[in-house]
């Protein structure tokens, strides 16, 4: 399975002062600096959590339908599944009905992944044997604004853009590196989504 980002999020977690004040930062001299380190933070934390933090849009690819049912949406908190496109036998785009399949989002600071699944009764339609035969598009993440992320994710935000602007060049953004600092760690891992 492959997933695409369709739409950025519009905002960060985080804006420009909150990381200054965190920082300690006075004037605009590094405020690009900071903006970058901002969105990199983020990029990571997603990476780090496997999670969304702010409203974006993804689409997963899958060669054909589940046999088991259901298709599980990664990046929780799952907002919405937009659409669920196949292509069919013929080699023609459909679009899968609403109305075969229910939509399940847990919701919650550390809700697990959304699943499309399959309703009682009802089967999967047959797809034409190639790469990417199924796409499902999908909104996930908190929410639209700073404030929908939990505040321990935006503090574990802010540590490590605080470290990258202190130690410019040190850092390298891996799980490894990460895990190095333990408030980082106490704040966030049960926001984790952890696979087996």
């Amino acid at each position: 399975m492959a997933r695409y980002l369709v739409t950025a999020p519009a905002r960060e977690p985080i804006i420009l002062q909150q990381a200054k004040d965190h920082c300690r930062v006075d004037g605009s001299a590094d405020d690009a600096r900071l903006d970058l380190l901002i969105q990199a933070a983020r990029q990571s934390m997603e990476g780090y959590l496997d999670r969304a933090l702010i409203a974006q849009t993804w689409e997963i690819k899958r060669d054909a339908f589940p046999a088991c049912g259901e298709i599980v949406l990664p990046l929780p908190p799952l907002q919405a599944v937009t659409h669920v496109k196949y292509i069919d036998t013929a080699g023609l785009e459909q679009t899968l009905s609403p109305s075969l399949y229910t939509v399940d989002a847990p919701s919650g600071d550390t809700a697990l992944e959304g699943r499309v699944i399959l309703n009682y009764g009802e089967v999967w339609p047959s797809t034409r044997n190639q790469p990417n035969a199924v796409t499902v598009r999908f909104v996930c993440g908190y929410g639209a604004g700073s404030e929908a992320v939990p505040a321990m994710i935006r503090a574990g935000l802010l540590l490590m853009i605080e470290d990258l602007y202190s130690n410019p060049g040190k850092q390298i953004l891996t799980d490894a590196k990460l895990v190095e600092n333990s408030a980082f760690e106490d704040h966030l891992f049960k926001y984790r989504i952890i696979r087996f």
